[in-house]
């Protein structure tokens, strides 16, 4: 179980190692604690029989304020995102609902019951992510059991059950896509001669991957390439990394887009996408727009520097590079001319 705080006494009682007197400083509101630390803390021991009254009497005196802020953070524990769940239904908080909803870390079982329960506000919002609903169709079936299921949204959920399931059996025949792909388990060599593999593999590697390329990543493709959209964006929400790094640069854009929210996708993999000229557009601009990547600098460089990434997107970045970034950015031969005379003009005002 990992919680997003990493303060040394949250610690100790997450793991089973605080004293009760830790324990009763907390209870006791003595101890200095964050309201996201007593918020976990609260959730994890409102499940012990000798805590839990107590426990429990300390989420109302946690702001709502800090609900709404904890269920927007990335790294929120999925079982404190299930608990609130429970207390958005309840209490009617579509707000808080709909960022439980956006949130990657939230588990199907949290999502399954906003389905079955929620109000039809709820449900328009989940509907409208529609990878959630592709990659999990029993949170269709669980739309449909909803008495706040309105005709509009109905119709909405036949639409995708249309696109992306009933028509999925008309789509191309994918044996013939791999018919003159080798299989893997063919191929005796650890490492492949790019020149033996099908173009439409070898165009998803990067420059430096297309010398030898690792007989896994090339069996994680070719498995990869016999799933229909269905099951690829499942895939790319619940994948490991080599999978998300194959997925990321998939033609579909809504299956590429799906990897970014997968909960396990870490900071270094994201800095590499953003460096990516092989992406989707919508992917770097999903990056870019999104808070919590962009404030890490090495992100918000590569993205600026990346002449795959939407000007409206890069230019804003601009202002927060360093000289160095700004004097690259400037003489590239590659990014669009309004960026690079845009580095030079703040370069010029830094130096």
């Amino acid at each position: 179980m990992i919680f997003a705080s990493a303060n040394q006494i949250t610690k100790q009682i997450l793991d089973g190692n605080a004293t009760e007197e830790t324990i009763n400083m907390v209870l006791e509101r003595i101890a200095p604690l964050s309201y996201f630390e007593l918020l976990e803390i609260a959730i994890f021991l409102s499940e012990k029989d000798e805590y839990s009254k107590k426990a429990l009497s300390l989420l109302p005196t946690i702001p709502y304020v800090s609900l709404v802020s904890y269920t927007e953070r990335r790294e929120a524990n999925a079982k404190v995102l299930e608990f609130l769940t429970y207390t958005a239904i309840n209490d009617s908080k579509s707000d808080l609902i709909e960022r439980i909803i956006k949130n990657p870390n939230t588990p199907l079982s949290a999502l399954l019951l906003i389905a079955e329960n929620g109000a039809s506000q709820d449900l328009e919002i989940l509907i409208s992510t529609q990878v959630k609903l592709i990659a999990f169709p029993e949170l269709i079936e669980g739309a449909k059991r909803n008495k706040e299921l309105t005709p509009f949204l109905s119709a909405k959920l036949r639409e995708i059950e249309e696109e992306f399931f009933i028509k999925a059996e008309k789509e191309e025949k994918i044996e013939e896509k791999l018919a003159s792909a080798p299989e893997p388990e063919s191929l005796v060599e650890d490492e492949l001669n790019p020149e033996i593999l099908p173009s439409d593999f070898v165009e998803i590697l990067e420059p430096e991957e297309k010398t030898a390329v690792p007989k896994e990543k090339y069996a994680t493709w070719y498995r990869i390439s016999k799933m229909i959209v269905s099951e690829k964006i499942k895939l790319a929400i619940l994948g490991d990394r080599n999978e998300r790094s194959i997925l990321i640069r998939d033609p579909n854009k809504i299956v590429a887009l799906s990897v970014l929210e997968n909960p396990r996708i870490t900071k270094s993999e994201i800095e590499s996408i953003a460096r990516m000229r092989n992406v989707s557009d919508e992917v770097l601009k999903k990056i870019g727009t999104a808070r919590e990547w962009v404030k890490n600098y090495q992100i918000a460089c590569a993205l600026a520097k990346n002449p795959k990434t939407p000007v409206h997107v890069s230019l804003p970045l601009l202002n927060r590079l360093l000289p160095k970034d700004l004097r690259d950015a400037s003489i590239s031969k590659d990014l669009p001319e309004v960026i690079k005379k845009t580095a030079k003009r703040l370069l010029d005002e830094k130096t």
